[in-house]
């Protein structure tokens, strides 16, 4: 399939992100439109409207939809899953933590016919403006899992990854918090390992950005908890299933 004849759907999953999505949106948008490939662009919000978010989507021209199940980021994610259309899903935040203009790279890679493609922090050229205590913790889990679970890509960690649809597709995900995105790379890693079929993965350097505007939305107690419990399942799966 030609990359012209692709369409990538971007899920953004928000948390009282208005603020933000005011300055991403129009900025993105044009990122994308300069590609010429088609695209569809989805936010994910709370269950129940909390701020003016939909109202920043109909102004922008996205399609605007509520989680179901409750408000965790995992719920966020699970719900993009099963609403996207496109022949690939692309994952990135509300918080200009991915500069809109790294978008327009990264769907060009993906649309040459990769399997999966990482926007990554640790190859040559990537890096993060996060605290020294921050990135400390991200090397650190990052190895942690890569090692462990055996993982083919240097940034397990950051959400801003682009699956090929048939890799997530009908996946069961039970991560609640942010550690679904490394529940979700193992899951998808190991559908194309039991296919038998070699994974074409891609990591491109970016750079994390601090956010814009408001507050993250991790709680450091609940996702050093999640990340080590996920780890133990993570673990079992590969290991002893």
């Amino acid at each position: 399939m030609e990359a012209q004849d692709l369409t990538i759907s971007i899920c953004i999953p928000a948390f009282r992100e208005a603020e933000n999505l005011v300055r991403l949106l129009p900025e993105l948008r044009s990122h994308l439109d300069a590609t010429r490939i088609n695209y569809d662009i989805i936010i994910i919000d709370s269950m129940l409207p909390q701020d003016s978010t939909q109202e920043v989507c109909k102004c922008h021209g996205v399609r605007y939809i509520n989680r179901v199940g409750d408000d965790s980021y995992g719920a966020a994610v699970r719900t993009a899953i099963s609403s996207f259309s496109g022949d690939y899903i692309v994952f990135m935040d509300a918080d200009m933590s991915h500069n809109p203009a790294f978008l327009g790279e990264f769907i060009k890679v993906i649309g040459q016919g990769n399997d999966l493609v990482v926007a990554s922090r640790f190859v040559s050229g990537g890096g993060t403006e996060n605290s020294v205590v921050l990135r400390l913790m991200s090397i650190f889990l990052n190895h942690v899992y890569r090692f462990v679970l055996k993982l083919p890509v240097l940034d397990v960690s950051n959400s801003l990854k682009g699956y090929r649809r048939s890799l997530v597709e009908g996946l069961t995900l039970h991560a609640k918090n942010f550690d679904i995105v490394e529940e979700l790379l193992f899951l998808a890693v190991r559908r194309q390992n039991e296919r038998g079929v070699p994974i074409k993965i891609v990591e491109m350097p970016m750079t994390f950005q601090r956010r814009y505007a408001g507050h993250s939305k991790r709680r450091l107690v609940v996702f050093i908890v999640d990340y080590v419990c996920l780890l133990m399942r993570l673990l079992r799966m590969r290991y002893w299933s």
